[in-house]
């Protein structure tokens, strides 16, 4: 796993390297225990939508939870399936870690999935 883990950029600033790439819109995908996932566009291509996935470290009391979401992160860039989100690249500073992803906004996307595998 350790060799999936290069794909984490550190940086002095993660929030400041993805907010020169990506710009900010208000929507907001989701929030959990550990940050939130927001809705960006990447600068270059302003077509296209990123959503962003912020973990602040402060709110993970666990150093092994870091350590697992940075494998998943690994994990993620191994597959590429049309059913699966695609990880675009990922920040890591001393405050927070930062995962840019696909973005699936158009719920006919999300739909194609559900009913591909049958899920209600």
């Amino acid at each position: 796993m350790e060799n999936a883990r290069k794909n984490v950029h550190t940086a002095k600033m993660a929030c400041r390297e993805v907010r020169l790439k990506y710009k900010a819109t208000e929507e907001i995908l989701g929030s959990g225990a550990f940050g939130t996932v927001m809705l960006f566009k990447d600068r270059k291509n302003p077509d296209q939508n990123v959503a962003v996935k912020i973990v602040r470290k402060e709110k993970v009391k666990n150093e092994r939870a870091l350590e697992i979401m940075k494998d998943e992160i690994g994990i993620m860039t191994l597959f590429n399936h049309k059913h699966v989100i695609k990880h675009i690249e990922s920040f890591d500073d001393e405050r927070h870690l930062i995962i840019v992803m696909e973005a699936l906004v158009n719920t006919c996307e999300l739909d194609d999935v559900f009913n591909h595998y049958k899920i209600n």
